[in-house]
């Protein structure tokens, strides 16, 4: 009867311990992308603080979204729309749609670059390059 009862738990924990890279990546994805939430500065803009309340990204987006699962936003600057990662470097260039950055559909948003569109996923990877005119 002893033994019945150690043959589950070794089988849970080397279960568990083949789980824990896996489980770790997740949560550190999960936790790094809740990491930083919007605020509004005075003169109207947007900007990203951490847990904390510390000012991780400075107040200078029109729009500020919250960020993804993969550390990254949708944000306007200036007149424009960009795919920002957690530090507020511009990863492309989104498109403008609807008065706004473009929407993802079917796990893809448009960018632009020189003049053309292509499409990234939400992990911030070019999947088509910017080779059409209009998509």
């Amino acid at each position: 009867m002893i033994i019945a009862k150690r043959k589950p738990q070794a089988r849970f924990r080397i279960l568990l311990k083949g789980s824990l890279p896996l489980l770790f990546m997740i949560a550190s994805a999960s936790i790094s992308a809740e990491s930083l939430q919007s605020f509004e500065a005075a003169d109207g803009l947007y900007g990203y603080k951490d847990k904390k309340g510390q000012v991780r990204i400075s107040a200078r987006f029109a729009h500020a979204g919250e960020f993804n699962r993969y550390g990254f936003a949708s944000v306007i600057e200036g007149s424009k729309p960009y795919f920002i990662d957690q530090k507020g470097k511009h990863v492309f260039q989104m498109f403008l749609f609807d008065n706004g950055p473009d929407y993802f559909k079917e796990g893809l948003a448009r960018f632009v670059e020189k003049g053309k569109m292509g499409f990234f996923d939400e992990r911030g990877r070019k999947v088509i390059p910017a080779s059409f005119d209009f998509a």
